[in-house]
């Protein structure tokens, strides 16, 4: 019986993850692809990429992957992190007299029941029995790590190896890739911008490549002793 109430638990929160996402696909403003390089990678580069891991995570959850669940983790983790960085100096100066609210939301009430959402889920997803009802598929989380240390440095050591390590990796990325697009010299901003996307690229494609790697050795290892 817990069993099944713990499986409900998780595709719950899977659905609600997709109607998020479309939600924000919603709010995405593609007529600003026109604009600065700084509003593309801000409002809608980042947008998208988050956009399609809280879906695909939410996919991924409703047929109970192990993957599913780590995307799940890393998005919420993300969504919480990024809303405290951002809205920590406008508290602290009095811009907001709300942490985590922006001045001016036209509903707060939503964006609380957001975070609710995610402390709720995030507590979910860690919990021993929904862990053990998820299906592992090591080649599945090869290839998504690999994709994500393409789009978004960083997500690929956080979904295959220390989440610390690659959330903290991928903000660095963000922070470094804001510092190059705000270029006004259009040559010096592809050059800056393609140096550290590739640097950055590179260093978590080899820990997703490490990770498995030594993975396998452990396996190994394990199946030579069991023989």
């Amino acid at each position: 019986m817990k069993s099944f109430i713990k499986t409900n638990v998780v595709q719950l929160i899977a659905v609600i993850l997709v109607l998020v996402g479309l939600i924000f696909l919603r709010g995405v403003k593609f007529a600003q692809i026109s604009g600065r390089p700084i509003v593309i990678f801000d409002n809608i580069y980042l947008n998208l990429v988050f956009i399609g891991i809280a879906i695909y995570a939410g996919i991924q959850l409703i047929r109970l992957q192990e993957v599913g669940r780590k995307l799940a983790i890393i998005w919420l983790c993300y969504l919480l992190l990024v809303a405290l960085i951002n809205q920590l100096s406008n508290y602290f100066s009095s811009d907001t007299p709300y942490l985590l609210i922006p001045s001016g939301t036209k509903y707060p009430i939503l964006l609380v029941g957001l975070y609710l959402f995610a402390l709720v889920a995030l507590n979910q997803l860690h919990d021993d029995k929904i862990i053990d009802r998820v299906s592992k598929n090591d080649g599945l989380s090869r290839r998504i790590g690999m994709i994500l240390a393409r789009c978004m440095p960083g997500l690929g050591r956080t979904l295959t190896g220390s989440m610390p390590l690659g959330l903290g990796l991928c903000l660095l990325y963000i922070y470094f890739m804001r510092g190059a697009i705000l270029q006004q010299d259009m040559i010096r901003l592809f050059l800056l911008g393609g140096v550290t996307w590739s640097l950055f690229s590179t260093i978590d494609s080899a820990a997703v490549r490490k990770a498995f790697e030594v993975e396998q050795r452990e396996n190994s290892i394990t199946e030579s002793v069991s023989d």
